[in-house]
């Protein structure tokens, strides 16, 4: 839903401004060591699966860039799994700095649809 662009989450975004706060400190650290979050937040998404036991993750592309970009990230996440390439340790240590950001938002969702989505 757009929380880990790194322009920031739409206009729209149903989540609340701790959140929000968190996904801009998590883009800056990331941006600093070099990173770009989408891809991070996408790398994250597609070994979930193993990880964290996600059945399915579904990401929004825009452009034809974006989807080369996602499958491309995805045969990576693949390659590391069957430890054909390894994780650098710059990247290890981002995520970390990322995942302890977020960490107070851990299995945290948000109403869907909203009351006034709902009352129409």
């Amino acid at each position: 839903m757009g929380l880990f662009r790194p322009s920031g989450p739409p206009e729209w975004h149903p989540a609340h401004a701790e959140l929000r706060e968190a996904a801009r400190k998590a883009m800056e650290v990331s941006k600093a060591a070099g990173f770009n979050i989408a891809k991070l937040a996408s790398q994250y998404a597609f070994k979930a699966r193993e990880e964290i036991g996600v059945d399915s993750t579904i990401i929004g592309l825009k452009m034809k860039e974006q989807v080369e970009e996602a499958v491309e990230t995805w045969t990576e996440v693949k390659e590391r799994e069957r430890g054909l390439i390894e994780i650098p340790k710059a990247e290890r240590k981002v995520m970390d700095e990322v995942l302890a950001l977020l960490a107070p938002y851990h299995d945290y969702s948000w109403e869907s649809p909203t009351k006034k989505e709902r009352e129409g």
